[in-house]
């Protein structure tokens, strides 16, 4: 979202992008296409209300659990996205896929075939990169790390461990 720029309505910045030397950048989105360049940027996260934004998250995902079950779905498994999609980057997490949509799709009524599943992932195991560690695309990593270490927030972080 940072380095994409993307930001809500009346909602301070959680970042900005800048290049690899520290300096901002305005590609925005279009970093991702060729008039972009394939410039490699790198997120300044907002840290002072970086926990605010993230509780945020969460109240928007519980917020759209309440809609599902109002409108029928009431007994559905929580899956998150990365384990539905962890094949794509790995044949490793397979399995995790697998367990993933087998417990989504039972929970909303389907009788899925196993074969079929596991027929759909296999095709499309390693299409996809896996994201990078936040160390890579982080400018400001250790603010970061160490709001989410005085907050007990580690198991966030996406590549090494945080000590």
């Amino acid at each position: 979202e940072v380095r994409d720029c993307f930001k809500g309505v009346n909602e301070p910045p959680r970042g900005y992008p800048v290049d690899l030397n520290g300096k901002y950048n305005s590609l925005c989105f279009l970093r991702r296409g060729a008039d972009g360049g394939g410039v490699k940027t790198k997120a300044v996260i907002n840290t002072t209300n970086m926990l605010g934004h993230m509780h945020e998250a969460e109240v928007y995902a519980k917020q759209q659990q309440a809609v599902l079950s109002k409108v029928g779905y009431q007994g559905a498994d929580i899956v998150t996205v990365e384990d539905l999609l962890a094949h794509e980057y790995s044949e490793k997490k397979l399995r995790t896929s697998y367990k993933a949509w087998m417990s989504l799709l039972r929970s909303l009524g389907v009788k899925p075939k196993r074969r079929a599943v596991v027929h759909f992932l296999k095709n499309r195991v390693n299409t996809y990169s896996a994201p990078e560690p936040h160390s890579e695309v982080i400018w400001n990593v250790d603010a970061v790390v160490d709001v989410l270490k005085k907050n007990n927030q580690t198991a966030l972080w996406r590549g090494p461990e945080v000590a």
